[in-house]
């Protein structure tokens, strides 16, 4: 029986925390220094691997064991940037929050803005003060009180921590993606290497502005922006904080337009496919395709059922068969047929009967795509073609059907111009689909001659 609350629930992973700051070994205090740089810590999950690929510097006057990781990120999304829980109908890759902390506890978290939303508060010190401003009562639920979120009107924002210290509320994004290998260069074999998911946090308005813009500029790029790869750089913008105007890094998302696009045509299952292994693939796939197209013929089926010289090469003794079930001959049997009856003869004839019906009834090769259709003849193949149309390579007076269909061809497929009206396309620029409608047409005469 399903478990409510349980059964079909479904959560992200999450294998390592970066930080956009750090706390200085002895300082007080909960927020940590704002960097220029992507910080991650061995406690939060940064892995020796990852730190090796990023070239990560030892950061000395932080707490625990924190590394510089430059100021790049390579990275990749399993969804869609704005992709939804499908029950709890909150983001899985861009979370944006009111989120209030107070030594490392979440107090309460909510959906208000420019307009009223929803909060959850997980904390009685502050449930009083919301009750307060909103006049509305608060609805009991597990783990806390459901109340209105009046967003930056709050008296728990935390800029009206002048009047209630308790105020720590604010905006914050929680960017959870894949963390990739640096390298972008497809031939290096740690191209798309994935390290896990990883949880960007930042509380900067312009930095959560700017990672939906990015996201939402890549997936006008690629179709999508899920399976996209994509670099998510730390980026200093001058910006104006309480009338002040300071330097700050913010979060960019940057890619490389050939590599977005060439994975967007591609298949997002092999998104994250090594090249080696897109290889091995793709050639897999190649040789399928050709076994389809290949023809049944009498070899391939030939040793399905023993063949009648085979009896006579048998030494059996045999040299005659029955061929109404009764014995004949000098070889011996019963009547029945006994152990040396042998099929009958015409049995094995209409076998290859069946081998001719079932290869006139095998499917057809699949159809060839713009791309194949759209290819130009080699000269191998237009003399092939002028064979076919009666001509002989080399010999011009010979080839004047050949020229004919090539003209009805260019009409067919409306690529005709004016300037061929007194002479013959160029053959160079002959393509597979004007080959497959000339063989058409050489096959249509014979059927009418």
């Amino acid at each position: 029986m399903p478990i409510d609350g349980v059964s079909g629930e479904f959560r992200p992973p999450r294998y390592a925390k970066i930080r956009l700051g750090y706390k200085k070994k002895g300082e007080r205090g909960d927020y940590p220094k704002d960097t220029d740089v992507f910080v991650g810590r061995v406690e939060d999950g940064i892995t020796t691997e990852i730190i090796q690929a990023y070239g990560g510097r030892r950061i000395e006057d932080a707490e625990g064991e924190t590394w510089n990781l430059g100021k790049s990120l390579r990275m990749l999304s399993y969804f869609e940037w704005d992709a939804l829980h499908p029950r709890k109908n909150t983001e899985l890759v861009v979370n944006l929050l009111n989120r209030a902390w107070s030594h490392s506890k979440l107090k309460c978290s909510g959906t208000g803005g420019d307009q009223p939303g929803e909060a959850f508060v997980r904390d009685e010190a502050f449930l009083a003060p919301i009750q307060k401003a909103t006049k509305q009562k608060p609805e009991r639920a597990a783990g806390g009180w459901k109340v209105i979120c009046l967003g930056p009107t709050c008296p728990m924002w935390h800029a009206n921590n002048k009047d209630n210290k308790l105020a720590t509320c604010h905006r914050e994004l929680r960017f959870l993606a894949q963390l990739l290998h640096p390298t972008t260069d497809p031939t290096n074999p740690d191209y798309l290497k994935n390290f896990g998911s990883v949880e960007i946090v930042s509380g900067s308005f312009n930095g959560m502005i700017d990672v939906q813009s990015g996201l939402q500029l890549l997936r006008s790029v690629a179709g999508r922006s899920a399976n996209i790869p994509f670099t998510l750089h730390r980026k200093p913008r001058t910006m104006l904080v309480e009338g002040k105007r300071l330097i700050k890094a913010t979060l960019i998302v940057g890619f490389d337009n050939d590599e977005a696009i060439r994975f967007g045509y591609s298949d997002p299952k092999l998104s994250l496919v090594r090249p080696e292994v897109r290889k091995q693939l793709v050639a897999d796939r190649k040789e399928l395709l050709e076994l389809a197209r290949m023809e049944i013929d009498y070899d391939a089926v030939k040793d399905i059922q023993p063949r009648l010289e085979e009896h006579r090469a048998s030494g059996s003794g045999r040299t005659d068969y029955p061929i109404t079930g009764q014995a004949t001959g000098s070889g011996g049997g019963d009547a029945a047929g006994g152990a040396s009856a042998v099929p009958d003869p015409s049995l094995v004839a209409d076998r290859d009967q069946v081998v001719d019906e079932a290869a006139a009834e095998a499917s057809p090769p699949p159809p060839l795509s713009d791309a194949e259709l759209n290819r130009f003849l080699n000269q191998g193949e237009r003399d092939e073609l002028k064979v076919l149309c009666g001509g002989e390579p080399g010999n011009s007076e010979s080839l004047a059907h050949f020229k004919e269909l090539i003209c009805l061809a260019y009409k067919h497929f409306e690529e005709w111009l004016p300037q061929w009206e007194h002479t013959t396309p160029p053959l160079s620029s002959l393509r597979v689909k004007h080959a497959l409608w000339i063989r058409e047409a050489v096959e249509a005469e014979k059927v009418t001659a």
